[in-house]
């Protein structure tokens, strides 16, 4: 197996517990803010606000914390070189970060990236709540092959009757327009594709479980972690395949002001996604898996299941193992929608 980075930061999470009171209740103020999430990266923490990066925290040889944002978060700022981000003082932090805050959240918003703005929404709104799984991080991307991002990964709560925890690989798409612009090569066989591939080596859902492992002990070193967080003792105790769920929103949820954005039933959602697998000859998805052997199951989906409001599921074969994907639609109009992307993982 290749030697991998895993996302691990327990020797800066331990030098932040052991910094000085003002910038260590900064950050502890940060972690502990539902309108923040926190991702776990390999020695660093990534500080997000509706989706947008708003600040990486990390330590430097003298084991000093050090800060940095996008350039894109202040446009205005005299430092901006060619670097892709900004480094910045403690003192600069408390003084700019309200407006680095609010620029990360305008652009996101102007470039109406609506999804990763709900994927944080979902990610909050489930870790606080008492919900039957725990999301552990968004935008997930692995080294080695190029696979894509995964929008968030969760486990169950608690161990199954085989008492492994379950895994679950969510892509969320809001509105079918991210579904794809050309039938041949639609965003949802292109993340099928992605899937059919990190299913070919054992070596990237092992990377997987030992980065889950990582993030959630990351986490529990904070003395106020969330008592919700899994108390998984080792990557094996993570069930041997995941689970994949394909998320379909009608629309944005109502948690963007002034937002402009049409809503599309789920029987229509059903039709586009129809025409994005199959068209009339079932040639899309065929054209662009070349092993057919590994789209038996999607080739096996029956008209009914585009002509009711259920969820459709499929069980793909790859290498032997059996992987379950699930093709949910949430109206999201319903009071507190984010429930309903849980409630699919079963």
């Amino acid at each position: 197996m290749a030697k991998y980075k895993y996302r691990e930061c327990s020797d800066l999470i331990k030098v932040i517990n052991n910094y000085n009171s003002s910038e260590k209740n900064f950050i502890y103020n940060l972690i502990k803010n539902k309108d923040f999430f926190i991702g776990i990266r390999h020695h660093q923490l990534k500080i997000y606000r509706d989706g947008a990066l708003v600040l990486t925290i990390a330590k430097n040889r003298k084991r000093e914390i050090t800060y940095s944002t996008p350039k894109h978060n202040m446009p205005y700022s005299k430092n901006i070189s060619n670097q892709n981000s900004i480094p910045l003082t403690f003192e600069e932090i408390e003084k700019e970060f309200s407006n680095i805050v609010s620029t990360a959240k305008k652009t996101y918003k102007d470039q109406k990236l609506y999804e990763k703005i709900c994927q944080q929404w979902i990610v909050n709104n489930n870790n606080l709540n008492d919900s039957n799984c725990f999301l552990v991080d968004m935008e997930y991307t692995h080294q080695g092959k190029r696979l894509g991002r995964f929008d968030l990964i969760a486990i169950s709560r608690k161990p199954f009757p085989n008492k492994k925890y379950k895994v679950y690989l969510i892509e969320l798409k809001v509105g079918t327009k991210s579904y794809g612009k050309k039938s041949s090569d639609c965003g949802i066989i292109g993340h099928i594709r992605d899937y059919l591939k990190f299913f070919d080596s054992e070596d990237y859902y092992n990377q997987l479980k030992n980065n889950i492992y990582n993030i959630l002990t990351c986490y529990k070193l904070f003395p106020f972690s969330n008592p919700n967080i899994p108390m998984i003792e080792n990557p094996s105790d993570l069930d041997s395949t995941p689970n994949i769920l394909l998320v379909s929103y009608s629309h944005c949820p109502n948690i963007i002001d002034n937002v402009n954005n049409k809503k599309v039933d789920i029987l229509n959602m059903k039709a586009k996604l129809k025409e994005c697998l199959f068209n009339s000859s079932k040639d899309n998805l065929i054209s662009a898996i070349d092993d057919k052997k590994k789209i038996e199951g999607f080739l096996k989906i029956e008209e009914s299941n585009f002509l009711n409001n259920k969820p459709i599921e499929v069980t793909q074969k790859v290498n032997n193992k059996k992987y379950n994907f699930t093709f949910s639609f949430i109206d999201a109009d319903e009071k507190d929608c984010w429930k309903d992307i849980i409630n699919d993982l079963h």
